[in-house]
């Protein structure tokens, strides 16, 4: 009778380490299952992010596309006739297109008002597509000039740009 209580209790030890190997087992998957699901979830946060940045991209790639960009610059158009050139930089049609040029500081512009009034406002500007303007400068004047530049995009949405013009050379 007594062998039979010592094979009992040996069964019984056997069983209890197989139960405890099976405890061990169950909790070393359930901390490497945890683990997995974080490190899934940082990796979901990241292309979520990822998705937003493209998203952005995307939109402004589209609105540089649906819009104009002008600008202007000084150019010598020979040994001293200084000219103004306006241009659209941008990958849409300007329209209404104005500008002002001052002098820094001071209340004159370097534009004549004649070849001005002529010019401007531009109906259309296409892209790529420059307009020019006769200056006049003389030897008072700062060579930096203040420009405000304005217009319409096909969008309907009107923007304005300062910019700052230096005579070449």
């Amino acid at each position: 009778m007594l062998s039979f209580l010592e094979e009992m209790e040996l069964n019984l030890n056997i069983s209890d380490g197989f139960s405890l190997l099976a405890v061990i087992i169950a909790f070393v998957s359930l901390y490497r299952t945890r683990k997995q699901n974080e490190f899934e979830n940082a990796l979901n946060l990241a292309n979520s992010k990822l998705a937003q940045l493209q998203l952005e991209i995307l939109e402004r790639e589209e609105k540089k596309n649906s819009s104009a960009d002008v600008g202007a610059y000084f150019y010598l158009d020979g040994k001293s006739n200084y000219r103004i050139a306006v241009r659209n930089n941008g990958k849409a049609t300007a329209s209404n297109v104005m500008i002002e040029v001052r002098v820094s500081g001071e209340d004159r512009s370097p534009i004549i008002k004649s070849d001005l009034a002529d010019k401007f406002p531009v109906k259309r500007l296409a892209p790529e597509a420059e307009i020019y303007l006769y200056a006049s400068i003389t030897l008072d004047m700062k060579p930096v000039f203040d420009a405000l530049i304005s217009w319409v995009n096909p969008n309907g949405e009107t923007e304005t740009k300062e910019l700052k013009l230096s005579l070449p050379g």
